[in-house]
């Protein structure tokens, strides 16, 4: 066993860097204590250093991500926005997050600040407006040059319908389904999409065909009996010059441009709130999402600020407890408020709320984790525990304190 060394001497450091890359090359990271086990050193050595040193792109190592690299990884989300830009490509925060397995706002505030940390100025396009214009022309190329795969149309669904987007019959009467994507270039071709042609197939049709705009394709896709994909360039054999600018339009189209898509859905996001809590529900940020379609992280810094935009005091439990160094002062008073005017009607009514009794009105776990029962009564000038037990006052209804 090698005898471990408490600072790490420069031949000791050389040695390392040239590990490093060639481990690097093999497209792994290793870690700090990978190193020491490996060269016997205690200190004097920083990985952020030696993979500055080498120029490692940190976006392809997501299972590699220290918080000390955090300012390396902010670096090189930058250069590839830029770089994406040039291309006339505007990443969205979805896009960008799934593709390097990351969450965007450990690096920045907001999709808005990333852009503008990258000099880019950042507006929102009207995305659904823009996906059905999309849609509408894709359709109507297809429908055109269906012909050309000995394909007879049946039927076009409305870009708003459920279902396959065309029905048509093959040269020996069976039955085809023809579903399409229009998606901008950059944008894969999802196991989900192929998911959802798989229980089209339960509906009768001998064959699925998804004809798209994109090259790309998720990897982890593999073949599916009955359903065949048809990408751009296969596509691309079947149209005109007139028709390829068209498509070209689909590919190249980016959501960046000014509208007021963004108050339209804060309005949406607000009123979904509302509605659940109206129904005595409660409200996750994951529910928003699913309902609406939408990331609420590009409309709402956080779930409190939706209740902000509602005027409405969020539970406690979503406020967060005294401990937390980043509590909103005044939305905290005003759920202690609530809790205050609750008990107040209880004790005038005889009864003395407990803190099991405030846990089960609020749903919170423990009410210590926010304010102290005596405090509480403090607040209101009412007895306490103590006081009201040497008063022999009830604790609750019929139920005096012994």
């Amino acid at each position: 066993m090698k005898k471990m060394e408490k600072n790490c001497s420069a031949e000791i450091k050389r040695k390392i860097v040239d590990y490093v890359k060639s481990r690097v090359k093999e497209g792994n990271l290793p870690t700090c204590r990978e190193l020491r086990t490996k060269f016997a050193f205690q200190k004097g050595i920083y990985m952020e250093d030696i993979y500055s040193q080498l120029n490692v792109d940190f976006l392809k190592f997501p299972r590699h991500r220290s918080k000390q690299l955090n300012v390396h990884v902010r670096k090189d989300l930058l250069n590839y926005l830029k770089n994406e830009v040039k291309k006339g490509h505007y990443p969205s925060r979805r896009f960008i997050e799934q593709k390097f397995k990351l969450r965007l706002d450990t690096y920045f505030r907001s999709i808005k600040e990333f852009y503008l940390q990258a000099g880019i100025k950042y507006i929102q396009k009207n995305s659904q407006d823009l996906k059905g214009n999309k849609a509408l022309i894709f359709t109507k190329l297809i429908a055109d040059v269906l012909y050309k795969l000995d394909l007879s149309i049946l039927e076009i669904n409305d870009i708003h319908e459920q279902g396959v987007d065309m029905v048509a019959l093959d040269t020996n009467e069976r039955l085809i389904g023809v579903e399409l994507k229009a998606f901008n270039k950059y944008e894969p071709i999802k196991k989900k999409n192929v998911e959802q042609l798989q229980q089209f197939l339960k509906q009768g049709f001998h064959e699925i065909i998804l004809m798209t705009t994109t090259s790309k394709i998720e990897s982890k896709i593999s073949g599916v009996s009955g359903i065949s994909i048809k990408l751009y360039e296969d596509v691309l054999p079947l149209l005109s010059n007139d028709q390829i600018e068209k498509i070209q339009y689909i590919r190249d189209s980016s959501v960046h441009e000014e509208t007021d898509e963004k108050v339209r859905k804060k309005k949406l996001i607000v009123d979904y709130l509302k509605e659940n809590l109206i129904k005595g529900r409660e409200v996750y940020v994951h529910d928003i999402n699913k309902a609406l379609k939408l990331d609420t992280r590009s409309y709402f810094k956080s779930v409190l600020d939706i209740y902000k935009e509602a005027n409405i005091i969020p539970p406690l439990n979503k406020i967060g407890g005294r401990r937390n160094p980043k509590l909103d002062q005044c939305l905290f008073r005003a759920a202690i408020e609530n809790i205050l005017t609750y008990m107040k009607k209880e004790i005038s009514s005889g009864h003395y709320p407990s803190g099991k009794d405030i846990r089960k009105e609020f749903g919170i776990s423990h009410i210590w984790d926010y304010i102290t029962m005596n405090d509480l009564y403090k607040l209101l000038h009412e007895p306490t525990y103590l006081e009201r037990r040497k008063l022999g006052l009830q604790s609750c209804r019929g139920n005096p304190i012994m």
